[in-house]
């Protein structure tokens, strides 16, 4: 989709980082996740998201260090997790934000 708007300077701009991924993560089946924009999009667009309350802990020595596990154990505590996202509206969002006019954006 980036491609495809690529007359856009931002989404221009996305593709080549997106690009640059694609022999650099390690990994059997190449999957890139957009974690940062998923989750920074929830500040716009909270109404679209499912949200669900967990116990969970968070693993400090490797090989999982820095693993977040669901767990009932007493090192546990309650926290909100997103479980889903309404996709088209997700998209439509991201792909609306790289076509924004970047020269407007720096004067901002």
């Amino acid at each position: 989709k980036f491609a495809e708007q690529a007359t856009y300077e931002l989404s221009n701009l996305a593709a080549q980082f997106w690009a640059l991924t694609v022999d650099n993560i390690p990994s059997y089946h190449y999957i890139y996740y957009m974690w940062d924009i998923l989750a920074t999009s929830y500040l716009a667009l909270e109404a679209h998201f499912v949200v669900e309350e967990v116990q969970a802990e968070v693993a400090i020595y490797p090989p999982n260090a820095g693993q977040t596990l669901l767990s009932d154990s007493i090192k546990s505590r309650k926290v909100k997790i997103i479980t889903g996202v309404d996709k088209k509206v997700f998209y439509e969002y991201i792909f609306t934000q790289f076509r924004a006019d970047f020269a407007t954006l720096v004067e901002a």
